[in-house]
């Protein structure tokens, strides 16, 4: 039978008061058998180098500004935006000013 559970968090809740200087954070909010939730945090200027993720994502911006870069393309990360990205695509991540977005993972593979 399953688990009917609720859970519930605030991501405001978990953010660093004040970003230094220089610096990223995460720290994974949920966690199943179905999905992630990570909060990220990178303080204005730092990057997340090239990588990919074996997971489909998506990244909603709660503050900030920064740009993604994926597929040969920049897209510009502003307060609001919500950002869908296919499992195993090469991306980066860059922080303009200091940058907050929760991190969606979803591990179920889509079809």
């Amino acid at each position: 039978m399953p688990d009917n559970k609720v859970e519930t968090i605030n991501f405001f809740d978990k953010l660093v008061e004040e970003l230094p200087e220089r610096g990223i954070f995460s720290q994974t909010l949920m966690k199943n058998e179905h999905s992630s939730v990570v909060l990220m945090q990178l303080a204005a200027g730092e990057e997340l180098s090239e990588h990919t993720s074996k997971f489909a994502c998506m990244i909603q911006v709660l503050e900030g500004s920064g740009k993604l870069q994926a597929n040969g393309s920049d897209v510009k990360l502003t307060k609001g935006q919500l950002v869908s990205m296919k499992a195993d695509l090469p991306h980066s991540v860059t922080a303009d000013h200091d940058l907050v977005f929760v991190l969606y993972l979803f591990k179920t593979p889509h079809k």
